[in-house]
């Protein structure tokens, strides 16, 4: 995954010579317990053949996002992976498996991912994101693209809130009591020059001081994103 850089003007600065480069400025998700799934209409799987490929065909309960996965066998050591998703709609959705090509054997299922958010402890600065599955990678023709950039499905199987906006100085400094950051002057500027131990033990921090004060659930805890999660 590349670098993002962020679209800033900074006056020319001379760094010490102890400074040797940036490192990220945090995102913050926060992962909550999902209330238990209401009553609703079960998956339904379908499966033939098309063009020598299997065809899978689901349906489900009508604006649920369904996820598709696979496995080459049933046994401990195999793993289920997953394959496409969808959004439910009255007319079922049909899939052809074209990774299919040369496998003995093939099982399929689908899961119906919960994607119906608790209530957002702070909607000013937090997004809801739903469970969903995508493509991450990018394609071989690309410019400029990584060996490690391979495309492939991942799937978040349940949702989560993240930050709307970066963890700026005054964030950082009201939690930790400390600002690491070089390019100061405003603390509205994301925090900057902190270690990913810095990071963690900010998000640690803030878990129990919002658990303290009663504004955020038992259970539930701030940390960085994945990386599947920050795409």
């Amino acid at each position: 995954m590349k670098t993002r850089n962020e679209n800033r003007t900074e006056a020319p600065r001379t760094r010490p010579a102890t400074r040797t480069g940036f490192l990220p400025v945090l995102a913050l998700a926060l992962l909550g317990l999902l209330p238990a799934a209401r009553a609703q209409t079960r998956p339904a799987l379908t499966l033939g053949m098309s063009n020598g490929l299997p065809m899978v065909v689901v349906s489900g309960a009508t604006g649920k996002i369904h996820l598709l996965q696979s496995s080459d066998g049933l046994g401990s050591s195999n793993v289920w992976q997953a394959r496409a998703s969808c959004l439910a709609t009255n007319s079922a959705w049909a899939w052809e498996d074209a990774t299919a090509t040369g496998v003995v054997a093939r099982c399929y299922r689908v899961e119906l991912l919960t994607n119906t958010p608790p209530a957002n402890p702070h909607p000013a600065s937090l997004a809801w994101i739903a469970a969903d599955a995508f493509t991450m990678g990018s394609p071989a023709s690309e410019a400029e693209r990584d060996a490690d950039e391979s495309q492939h499905t991942v799937a978040l199987t349940q949702g989560f809130f993240i930050g709307k906006y970066l963890v700026t100085q005054d964030d950082y400094l009201s939690v930790m009591s400390a600002n690491p950051s070089y390019f100061i002057g405003d603390l509205s500027r994301p925090v900057e020059q902190v270690s990913w131990y810095d990071a963690t033990n900010y998000c640690g921090q803030l878990t129990r001081l919002e658990q303290a004060a009663g504004q955020l659930p038992s259970g539930w805890a701030y940390r960085l994103p994945t990386e599947a999660e920050w795409e």
